[in-house]
């Protein structure tokens, strides 16, 4: 991408957080106000304490793997801030802050996660009622499977931990069942 602006470049350098800011005001737009009011958490408490006061010409490599390595403890936020930063760089280098072909992020690869378990809210089971009820006469073998699964899991896990059949992760583990199978008798273990 050609850099347009290239008579910003021989002005005072700009300090990074002057940059992030022109940033989410014209490139937060397109995202969702939850989205942006997220990326602006992860702003100011993961990106902003490093690179605060620091012109975002002078932004090197090796600094951004120091910040992500420093990042570590926390794999969720690490991952989530260093998108928020390369977008940053950038546009930093479209504005004319850097200069093309620039951004030090290139090359920096996620943390591995482990997968986490979430389960619906009250209010998120709600909705998924409405939104199933709306197409049970539309769907309803769909409807049925669904509704079957939701209410399986409702009462598996509270059943499963008055009885003790939970593993060292804290999933249950119905006797004589391997864990990765999703269907069994469970009738009989239940009381």
């Amino acid at each position: 991408m050609a850099n347009h602006t290239t008579s910003r470049t021989k002005a005072a350098p700009a300090a990074f957080e002057a940059v992030a800011e022109e940033v989410f005001r014209r490139y937060g737009r397109t995202w969702k106000q939850r989205t942006a009011n997220v990326n602006r958490a992860y702003l100011r408490s993961q990106i902003l304490p490093w690179f605060r006061r620091r012109p975002i010409g002078d932004i090197t490599h090796s600094e951004v793997q120091r910040w992500f390595a420093a990042l570590h403890a926390t794999l969720a936020a690490a991952n989530r801030s260093l998108p928020i930063l390369s977008v940053i760089l950038r546009h930093a280098e479209i504005y004319g802050h850097r200069p093309d072909g620039s951004n030090p992020c290139t090359g920096l690869r996620r943390y591995r996660e482990r997968g986490r378990d979430r389960f619906l809210t009250g209010d998120e089971f709600r909705r998924l009622g409405a939104a199933l009820a709306a197409h049970e006469v539309v769907t309803p073998l769909a409807f049925s499977v669904v509704r079957l699964l939701a209410l399986q899991n409702c009462w598996r896990w509270p059943t499963a931990r008055r009885r003790g059949y939970e593993t060292a992760a804290g999933s249950p583990c119905w006797p004589g069942r391997r864990r990765s199978s999703m269907w069994g008798h469970v009738t009989s273990t239940a009381g």
